[in-house]
């Protein structure tokens, strides 16, 4: 695979990680329920399909960032108890190759593109098992 962010520097990184998860977020979730679930278990398949080095925790990690400054909890620089300084330009080169990758197999490759039409699209393509919520009995 050929890496298509080359020279990413820590520019507006901020920012930055917001987007890159916001379209993995728009790309693979299906409805609005286990958002979170959905990101982390999805980005992991899609990391997988184009051997993308990604552990669960990087993905973790990456999501944990961008809620922070989403809901203007922190700003980057205060968040290194969730990732070390040095590791942010890394691992946010790595998301925005896999999106870059994925998005582009899109646009050339009619059947993979497919996986993303709809919601039914990619719960078929992206399966995510999610524990069954318990209901209260009536009365």
């Amino acid at each position: 695979m050929r890496v298509l962010c080359n020279g990413i520097k820590g520019h507006y990184l901020d920012v930055k990680w917001i987007f890159v998860v916001s379209a993995f977020e728009a790309l693979l979730n299906s409805g609005d329920m286990n958002v979170s679930a959905q990101f982390k278990k999805r980005v992991a398949q899609l990391a997988n399909y184009f051997k993308v080095t990604l552990t669960a925790d990087e993905i973790d990690k990456a999501y944990q960032l961008r809620s922070k400054l989403v809901h203007a909890e922190s700003f980057l620089f205060g968040l290194n108890y969730i990732l070390p300084q040095s590791d942010h330009v890394p691992l946010y080169t790595k998301l925005e190759t896999l999106l870059r990758t994925t998005l582009l197999t899109c646009l050339l490759d009619e059947t993979f593109g497919g996986n993303f039409l709809d919601d039914a699209s990619i719960d078929g393509a992206w399966p995510v098992n999610f524990p069954v919520r318990k209901t209260k009995k009536a009365p």
